[in-house]
């Protein structure tokens, strides 16, 4: 076989190869950026512009290959296979640097003081907005582990649940009012879980789980909600 057919088929083989490893991550950054991503950083920006790059310089190697395919052998057919096996090279470099899609998702998601006020408040119960409110005072000492177990809870479940600090919740609706939605969610601690869900007759309850510093009171809640 001629110098030139392996080469052609060469080329063939690793072209389909890069666009391969191209399409997967392509659209594996659309699907999963569409579910995860809420704010894409310089990172990640800069990860789909270098994939689609690459795209860009695979397609002209292609039309430079289809060019000289049947021409003969000669510099520059060997100048476009190094050009593609350079190209090769950052696709699969870009295939190994895949980003933590997850890791830009918020959960715990802040909330407002109002909203938190009018769902403690509020006897009524509806599923679709009244998500499980984690309570929490960010200058306490157990805050960040707390948090941290409680998104990696939220992220595997594929569940969220709001936030808010108890220092800004008291700042934005003032003494009195925090007195009371706090008595009504019946919040003891400065890492807590108020939950509103539906018993097994369809009736809406209301639940809330203190301590949560205490990893049996956490694995509780979770558990609870989980269940819920």
């Amino acid at each position: 076989m001629r110098t030139q057919q392996k080469l052609n088929i060469a080329t063939i083989i690793l072209s389909l190869i890069a666009g391969g490893l191209l399409y997967v991550k392509i659209t594996d950054y659309y699907q999963l950026s569409n579910i995860w991503v809420d704010q894409p950083d310089t990172y990640l920006k800069n990860y789909i512009l270098i994939l689609w790059i690459l795209v860009g310089a695979l397609i002209l190697s292609d039309l430079i290959w289809f060019y000289l395919r049947s021409k003969d052998l000669d510099a520059k057919t060997w100048l476009d296979f190094g050009f593609l096996i350079v190209v090769l090279g950052g696709c699969v470099f870009q295939f190994t640097q895949t980003p933590n899609y997850k890791s830009y998702y918020e959960t715990p998601f802040s909330v407002s003081a109002t909203s938190v006020e009018k769902q403690v408040n509020s006897k009524s119960f509806n599923p679709y907005k009244d998500f499980p409110i984690y309570f929490y005072r960010k200058t306490d000492s157990s805050y960040k582990t707390v948090h941290n177990l409680i998104r990696q809870f939220s992220l595997e479940k594929e569940y969220d649940l709001a936030s808010i600090d108890l220092a800004t919740l008291e700042k934005k609706l003032g003494k009195k009012r925090y007195n009371i939605v706090i008595k009504n969610a019946k919040v003891t601690s400065n890492n807590a879980i108020f939950f509103k869900y539906y018993n097994n007759k369809s009736d809406a309850r209301r639940t809330t789980f203190n301590n949560l510093q205490n990893t049996k009171n956490l694995e509780t809640a979770l558990n609870f909600i989980d269940n819920n």
